[in-house]
């Protein structure tokens, strides 16, 4: 007799916490699975315990699902931010042609060449035999003259003469 109370008020206790937008298994289940499914046999009391434990196990699931699917979405926005890390890094040596490892963080970026002659009016050719083009028109005689070229933000890159800044920005072509 004292498993009724303790089972009531369990009940009461879980009903009370439970999602109230339940409707119930009797609503959920076709007149024709309850009765073959011999709840209509239950006691509405005992209906009442399965509803609780059914929305209890529906809240514990999509909890423990939200917090797999927040963890997958962490980890692969770690991902991408190492892929777009190394395809920046890649991007500059590959935009260069070769990386200087000695450099520090600042000058990594720098590449410095001799020009070897003009390719076109605007363009012209590296002893390293990169061809870079003037996105602005270049009034100065660059052949025989060692040049770097330095990132800007945007992807632009600007032409530094015998150590000198210009405001002048080039494109690599080849």
């Amino acid at each position: 007799m004292i498993l009724r109370p303790i089972l009531l008020l369990s009940l009461l206790a879980t009903a009370a916490f439970a999602d109230t937008d339940f409707p119930g298994l009797k609503q959920v289940m076709t007149p024709r699975e309850w009765e073959h499914a011999g709840l209509d046999q239950l006691t509405p009391d005992q209906i009442a315990i399965v509803d609780s434990a059914l929305t209890r196990h529906y809240a514990h699931t999509v909890t423990e699902a939200a917090k797999e699917a927040t963890a997958r979405a962490v980890q692969l926005e770690r991902e991408r931010a190492a892929r777009i890390a190394a395809d920046s890094k890649e991007t500059w040596v590959d935009r260069f042609g070769k990386s200087n490892e000695t450099a520090g963080p600042r000058e990594e970026t720098v590449m410095s060449a001799k020009v070897i002659g003009w390719v076109t009016a605007n363009r012209f050719m590296l002893d390293n035999r990169q061809v870079w083009e003037g996105v602005d028109y270049i009034p100065y005689q660059l052949t025989g003259h060692k040049i770097a070229i330095l990132p800007r933000p945007f992807g632009e890159f600007v032409l530094v003469l015998d150590g000198k800044s210009t405001t002048i920005r080039v494109r690599r072509i080849e």
